[in-house]
């Protein structure tokens, strides 16, 4: 169902067909950060930017399916179970709306993630 009604995410996500340039990049990446609203009203559920959703059938949309029970993380399309196995994969959620953030979460959190170098730079 859900390949069926997504206009684009089933793609981004690499669940419809696995573009392998997608993929790689993401396993280029020395980290991936992705990022919770808890009060968000516009990315509905809010769990979905850790690349998750509602179970389907569950019509009270109650219940958010754990990211390790998705399919595409089970058959790692993206690559996130690669950059999850490898420590890479960061989690992580604020208390607000979306992009409702406050400089302290932004600076305690993200800021951080901009001084990640490789040890050596290639000559």
């Amino acid at each position: 169902m859900y390949l069926k009604n997504s206009g684009w995410v089933a793609d981004i996500n690499n669940d419809r067909t696995i573009n392998q340039t997608r993929r790689q990049n993401m396993l280029s990446l020395n980290q991936y950060m992705a990022t919770v609203a808890l009060q968000d009203e516009v990315v509905q559920p809010s769990y979905s930017a850790w690349h998750t959703y509602w179970y389907w059938g569950d019509d009270s949309r109650s219940k958010i399916m754990p990211l390790y029970e998705t399919e595409g993380y089970k058959s790692d399309a993206l690559g996130l179970r690669s950059l999850a196995e490898r420590g890479a994969l960061i989690l992580n959620s604020f208390d607000g709306r979306h992009l409702g953030y406050t400089m302290d979460w932004w600076n305690e959190n993200v800021l951080p993630m901009f001084d990640n170098r490789l040890s050596e730079m290639p000559a």
